[in-house]
């Protein structure tokens, strides 16, 4: 568990000692493995639209 009213950088360490490896970790009863495509581009961009397309499906808009 986080401690939100510690700083940033304070979270970032104990979230990282807490899991271990931030790449396999368990959420609840979910076990969740990160893979990074070097030729993915960038992460803000698929993070943005990844959630635009949940933001459309949700609107059933037009993408």
């Amino acid at each position: 568990m986080l401690d939100t009213n510690l700083p940033p950088e304070q979270k970032m360490t104990d979230y990282l000692d807490q899991v271990k490896n931030p790449c396999c970790f368990l959420c609840g009863n979910s076990a969740v493995h990160i893979k990074f495509d070097p030729e993915g581009g960038e992460l803000k961009t698929r993070l943005k639209n990844f959630f635009t397309a949940l933001k459309c499906d949700y609107k059933d808009c037009e993408r």
